[in-house]
């Protein structure tokens, strides 16, 4: 009984229906009968099910009951109990209960509705469209309840009476969605989740970003669901980017949930001696019964329908991750069971069936899942742990590919989640046992050259250098290739204002009078400690205590007077003093000594440890550049990386500023290509959650030779720092002009595309890595070029 009751259990927690009410009839028959299995077939027959439709349930029934030797009375009195919650979820008993208690204190017309819901036969439905019926007409309730809940004249009593009302309703939403699991209809769909995102607004007003993302639905997703808003690619993708930003909103309200309810429910449960696995999957549950999961099911049904229209990459990211994952690829048939496994390589697991329950397995870097039919959800247990442990877990909608990577099984393998949502799957030689071992091992000191810092020697520098006393010798390729930038282009593209403080001037302003007594001495002696056999975990506590330092330090009069004269210069040069006028002195220290003090961190530190180089290679100069006030930032790369097409432009674009799209910001920007002579062709519709707005006002840019050293990765590692204060407020898209408008934006992207050609061209025609961004008065800027790699 316990392997039919399991299958039972399993078609339950995945969407429970009307049917379940006759399974439990059935079963309790059985019971009664003492085992005749022809009473138990006749109540099935009667519900109208057979042996064919227990096995088509995507948790399929396969197995019959058998007698097991137990209190028999019991155990029946514990299945009509079932029987009677049911009831009361599919036959609206509940409902009817509550509106019953509700009605002296409800309006005629909302009594009305919730009369017609109890009275429209439970959740039952015989196709689609009742379905679909059913549930349009329960939000049309929801609606008329969630304006009084939301109105400044509703008494205590009443909110309670609509809470309870709601809930059951709500409920029932979610058994209608869970049943109609073939529902693939665009149009059908959109409604279920412009509603469902209604509803849920209704009872967590405070959550903003929900707010923007049921605006966007509700302004652009009906006339993308009929498929003509751009025809039908570009309804399709910009339906997947709404779809893609609402998935991870709600993953992230899942996490907040685990977060405010997991450590209250492992106390209380720990007190009350209740199973560690209840415990782990408590707040699993709760959230399973609210309508996150109609919203994460209906999402899930999109998935391959607008994949399908926007012909897609074959792969959903559930759980993406940012470095290549590498490890030995192993099939399993289902995940559930390997749950007490120990892999003792890293390994990638290819499987069948992942229900969402069950654990990743210590040492699984990685879960491919073959088939979408067997995916788990955005809300499932598997799917909120591998997001918080770093595991990949991505699911594959083309079965050709999923047979291809069988090939791969017993193999090392390399995965790496691509900008374009494809996924590379390569094998790899298998690392010496001592390597593997050193890569799982976190924290471990890596060997290290000597520990050798430059913090007296200035290099003979100035304080500050404008763009034509620039060298490869005294700044970085940021700095320099503005410069060398600046005069080749068009007069129509533009270069922010910037002067530099060159490489040497952190050393010069440290044996200034203003800080050689104190803070250079105690910064030797801090850094002193630094050894290379120094572990990660000592090495934080070190830089922590050098930044403090770093922040201590005064500005020398001379540094400011240098800056002051170098930006007057650059003004006069090009007929406007856009640069001095924005300088502030105060703030532009404070942003000086954070881009400085970026040089000691964990991320360098780690960085040249891989490269066996020392502290001793890097040089750090300060670019400081007017920060453009922009609408949109973009960065291009003149040969698309992707197809490596040399007459193709690949660019990514994001509202206001570029940190966005550069920076750790959830999301995809908008992406697109553009042929040589040709028109642009969008990729993907923006996704991302933020947008920054600043005001005019200084950049620092922290500008190091990290990226001439041979080996070491430089890029990134260090602090860029704004003058002022980032505004970020949540996109909402139906209001970005280079969305919602097609000819504004084929004629922004093919401006940008022209405008990237033309700065390859001032570089001999070497293929460029470029950001820039387009202000408020439509003109455009390049921020920075470097050769594309």
């Amino acid at each position: 009984e316990e392997h039919r009751n399991e299958q039972w259990h399993q078609k339950l927690h995945n969407n429970t229906t009307p049917e379940d009410i006759g399974i439990c009839r059935a079963v309790i028959k059985y019971l009664q009968t003492d085992g005749n299995m022809g009473e138990y077939w006749k109540v099935l027959h009667e519900h109208g099910i057979d042996k064919e439709r227990l096995a088509s349930y995507s948790r399929p029934i396969t197995t019959e009951p058998y007698m097991v030797h137990t209190d028999r009375g019991r155990l029946i009195g514990d299945f009509e109990r079932y029987l009677g919650i049911l009831r009361s979820v599919h036959d609206a008993l509940d409902l009817q209960l509550a509106l019953d208690h509700a009605r002296g204190v409800l309006p005629g017309d909302l009594q009305g509705k919730l009369q017609g819901i109890c009275d429209m036969g439970g959740t039952g439905f015989a196709n689609l469209d009742e379905g679909h019926g059913k549930f349009m007409k329960i939000f049309d309730a929801r609606q008329r309840m969630l304006a009084m809940l939301n109105s400044h004249d509703i008494q205590p009593n009443v909110i309670k009476e609509l809470l309870i009302l709601d809930y059951t309703l709500e409920t029932q939403q979610s058994v209608l969605v869970q049943g109609m699991q073939s529902e693939s209809r665009l149009v059908q769909l959109i409604d279920q989740l412009r509603c469902l995102l209604t509803s849920l607004i209704g009872h967590i007003p405070t959550e903003d970003e929900l707010q923007a993302i049921l605006a966007d639905w509700t302004v652009l997703g009906g006339e993308c669901a009929s498929l003509r808003w751009n025809g039908s690619t570009d309804s399709a993708l910009l339906l997947k980017a709404m779809a893609d930003r609402t998935s991870r909103v709600v993953g992230e309200l899942s996490d907040k949930c685990q977060a405010l309810m997991g450590p209250k429910a492992a106390f209380l449960g720990d007190q009350v001696g209740a199973p560690k696995r209840n415990i782990d999957i408590f707040v699993d549950e709760v959230l399973r019964g609210t309508s996150l999961i109609a919203v994460s099911l209906v999402l899930q049904r999109l998935e391959p329908v607008l994949r399908g229209l926007a012909h897609l990459p074959p792969w959903q990211m559930i759980s993406p991750v940012d470095k290549p994952v590498q490890g030995e690829l192993q099939l399993i048939d289902k995940m559930t069971h390997i749950q007490d496994k120990v892999f003792e390589t890293p390994t990638v697991l290819l499987s069948g069936a992942v229900s969402g329950e069950e654990e990743v397995p210590d040492g699984v870097v990685g879960v491919l899942v073959r088939s979408a039919k067997e995916a788990p959800d955005i809300l499932s247990h598997c799917a909120v742990r591998a997001r918080n442990f770093g595991v990949l877990l991505a699911t594959c909608f083309d079965p050709a590919i999923s047979a291809k990577l069988e090939d791969f099984a017993g193999k090392w393998v390399e995965i790496r989640c691509k900008a374009d949502g494809n996924l590379d799957v390569e094998m790899k030689p298998r690392p010496a046992q001592e390597a593997a071992k050193a890569t799982a091992e976190d924290g471990k000191a890596t060997e290290r050259m000597d520990v050798k810092m430059n913090l007296a020697d200035s290099l003979g520098c100035s304080w500050c250098i404008t763009p034509d006393e620039m060298t490869r010798a005294s700044v970085g390729s940021k700095s320099l290739n503005l410069s060398l930038l600046h005069p080749k282009l068009p007069k129509d593209i533009l270069t922010p204002q910037a002067v530099a403080l060159p490489y040497g001037c952190m050393q010069k302003a440290l044996v200034d009078s203003a800080n050689k007594d104190f803070v250079l001495k105690e910064l030797e002696k801090v850094l002193g400690k630094l050894k290379p056999k120094t572990s990660n975990e000592e090495a934080q506590f070190i830089f922590e205590e050098a930044q403090l330092l770093i922040h201590a330090m005064k500005m020398p009069e001379e540094l400011k007077d240098s800056i002051f004269e170098a930006m007057t210069k650059v003004g006069a040069q090009q007929q406007e003093a856009r640069l001095r006028d924005l300088f502030k002195p105060r703030d532009a220290w404070d942003a000086i000594k954070g881009v400085w003090s970026s040089l000691f961190a964990l991320r360098p530190w780690v960085s040249l440890a891989k490269a066996g180089r020392s502290f001793h290679d890097l040089n750090m100069a300060v670019l400081v550049q007017e920060l453009v006030e922009a609408r949109y930032a973009f960065v291009l790369h003149t040969v698309n990386p992707f197809t490596h097409d040399k007459d193709e432009l690949y660019g990514e674009l994001v509202a206001g500023r570029g940190e966005t799209l550069v920076g750790n910001f959830p999301g995809r920007a908008l992406s697109f290509a553009v042929k040589r002579g040709g028109e642009p062709r969008v990729i993907s519709y923006p996704s991302k959650s933020v947008a920054l707005h600043t005001q005019h006002c200084l950049i620092f840019r922290s500008d190091s030779n990290g990226e001439d050293l041979e080996g070491f990765a430089g890029a990134g590692l260090f602090e860029s720092i704004c003058a002022e204060e980032d505004k970020p407020g949540f996109q909402r898209i139906h209001r970005l002009s280079v969305v919602t408008d097609a000819g504004y934006r084929a004629r922004l992207l093919k401006k940008i595309a022209e405008t990237g050609w033309a700065v390859e061209k001032a570089f001999d025609g070497a293929p460029q890595d470029i950001e820039g961004c387009i202000d408020v008065n439509e003109r455009v800027f390049i921020v920075q070029s470097r050769p594309q790699v």
